[in-house]
């Protein structure tokens, strides 16, 4: 379909999803590279955050005209359009952005956790030599990537059907990195279970406790995302105050666990 046509179609829809959904399927169908590819080439008046919320607005201001609202009226609703359609747009930016950055940060951690088994198991088999330190931190940054991982896959799926009729939300190529990535901590657990009677102390890896309490912080996650992405938008069209009305929560909820982190952090050393 050529890119008038695509537009045309825009223009024809009425709701910010509707645009922004369209938007997105021929996005993806492009893959990461050519889409940024064309994202560095295209004019700034060509970027979603620009074409996308003036077509959606236009959309609103035409239907609106033919039923005769008054002139005011129409014009916040333009302008709530063009909100709603950024905010969302918004939302899917930064969930690529994220899924890659953490995919980034999470290959190196997968290879040391894979080679520090192994010499664990060696020291252990070989030498016999158990060293109960450096297995519990092994452990622990284990548990807490598959955990972050998980969480970041179940808050995609969580936005993605609460915003976007759960139609997928990254390029193909993304979505399997972050499988791929999920799935090789998972081997790492499963291979740690299979050790119970083999290590002098050994604690089980609850899999469906650790899935639980990912999602219990899902619902969390989502909040702070939309709220992020809704203050974004506020910001950028210079409505500071507003904005930070939706993040001050978030802020001062930060605020307080690194200020529990750092005492924590005292006693320890003192």
């Amino acid at each position: 379909m050529s890119l008038a046509k695509r537009l045309q179609r825009i223009e024809t829809l009425l709701t910010p999803k509707q645009a922004v959904l369209l938007w997105l399927q021929e996005t993806q169908q492009l893959g990461v590279v050519e889409f940024l590819e064309k994202s560095f080439k295209s004019p700034i008046h060509e970027a979603p955050r620009v074409r996308i919320t003036e077509l959606v607005a236009k959309a609103v201001r035409e239907s609106l005209c033919k039923q005769g609202m008054k002139a005011e009226l129409i014009v916040h609703a333009e302008q709530e359009a063009r909100k709603q359609t950024d905010f969302l747009i918004v939302l899917i930016r930064d969930l690529g952005r994220d899924v890659e950055l953490e995919c980034t940060l999470n290959a190196p951690y997968i290879m040391l956790l894979h080679e520090k088994f192994g010499r664990l198991l060696e020291h252990l088999t070989q030498l016999d030599r158990f060293e109960s330190k450096a297995w519990e931190l092994w452990r622990t940054v284990l548990l807490r990537r598959l955990g972050d991982m998980w969480q970041l896959r179940e808050t995609i799926v969580a936005i993605s059907e609460r915003y976007f009729e759960r139609h997928p939300l990254l390029f193909p190529e993304d979505a399997n990195k972050l499988d791929q990535h999920i799935h090789c901590l998972e081997k790492l657990t499963k291979y740690y279970n299979r050790l119970e009677g083999g290590l002098p102390a050994w604690t089980a890896i609850d899999v469906d406790a650790l899935v639980s309490s990912s999602r219990e912080q899902v619902l969390e996650e989502v909040a702070e995302r939309v709220a992020d992405a809704k203050s974004r938008v506020l910001r950028d069209l210079g409505e500071s105050e507003a904005a930070w009305k939706i993040v001050e929560p978030y802020a001062l909820a930060s605020l307080e666990k690194l200020r529990a982190s750092r005492s924590m952090e005292e006693e320890v050393t003192s």
